[in-house]
């Protein structure tokens, strides 16, 4: 279970913390890419939500029909807490969905992501 307070409040004593790149410590083997799903659209079972400390806290989603993890950003965390609340365990077992979207990378480069459908 994540105590989303006590993140926010262990993100906020931290004055300065170094520049840490997701690829640092994962291979794209390990998360969801949206290259490579066929599909404009993905139903996922989640079996477990866990902090994954980077550059940020930041809460990977792992499912029931792959091995691959997905990292919410603050848009889809925000939606699977007034979806689901805001205690991990409830989401165990609930469906969702990911869905294409066109974005850009840092550096200003177009990509395709995944974010959580919103119903």
């Amino acid at each position: 279970m994540v105590d989303f307070e006590k993140l926010l409040r262990e993100q906020r004593e931290k004055k300065s913390m170094a520049k840490v790149s997701m690829t640092d410590f994962f291979s794209d083997k390990e998360f969801l890419n949206a290259r490579d799903v066929k599909k404009e659209t993905i139903v996922l079972t989640i079996l477990s939500a866990e902090s994954v400390k980077l550059n940020r806290n930041q809460l990977v989603l792992r499912f029931k029909e792959t091995p691959k993890s997905f990292g919410l950003g603050k848009k889809d965390l925000k939606y699977m807490i007034q979806k689901y609340g805001s205690e991990t365990e409830a989401w165990e077992g609930k469906k969702i969905t990911l869905q294409k979207e066109a974005s850009t990378t840092p550096q200003g480069a177009p990509t395709v992501t995944f974010h959580v459908q919103q119903e």
